[in-house]
């Protein structure tokens, strides 16, 4: 005996599964996120109070990277580039995605967003948290031990990413 199942259960089930979903795409829709310059990186952690460093001569070899900033800080680990084109920018994150994604382990939870000019890659391992992010022609690669998650998310905050 078959069981009929009515349409306001199915149209319940739908409302439950998509409105958290079309919540979050429209909230992140809805929030124009603008590339900073790398000056402006480097104030904001300054205001943080992290020491910055010009880090561009160690990427001589990529010639699509224009500057580079970046600091270490008790095992918080930041650069912030940028990238000629959009086009390299994103090959940027994907690459770096994948290198972070190589990284999983048996107690991994992982954040993925791909909209526009903005994607962002979150990667929590038992020991580590990864993070590269891209915006414009610009990006962020990161990572932390996993107890310093916190200092990262403020880092990126810090400039609206």
């Amino acid at each position: 005996m078959k069981r009929k199942i009515s349409k306001r259960k199915i149209l319940r089930a739908l409302c439950l599964c998509l409105l958290p979903a079309m919540l979050i795409v429209s909230f992140i829709g809805c929030r124009k996120i603008e590339a900073v310059t790398a000056a402006e990186f480097q104030t904001a952690m300054e205001d943080l109070e992290y020491t910055v460093s010009d880090i561009t001569k160690e990427y001589a070899q990529y010639n699509y990277i224009q500057k580079c900033v970046g600091f270490e800080d008790n095992g918080l680990h930041v650069e912030f580039f940028e990238i000629d084109t959009k086009d390299n920018a994103v090959g940027f994150y994907k690459t770096n995605k994948a290198a972070f994604e190589n990284k999983k382990s048996g107690v991994s939870t992982e954040t993925s967003v791909e909209i526009g000019s903005y994607c962002i890659y979150k990667l929590k391992t038992g020991d580590t948290y990864y993070v590269v992010e891209q915006v414009g022609k610009t990006a962020i690669y990161a990572y932390c031990p996993r107890e310093g998650a916190s200092r990262l998310d403020d880092v990126i905050k810090a400039i609206k990413y």
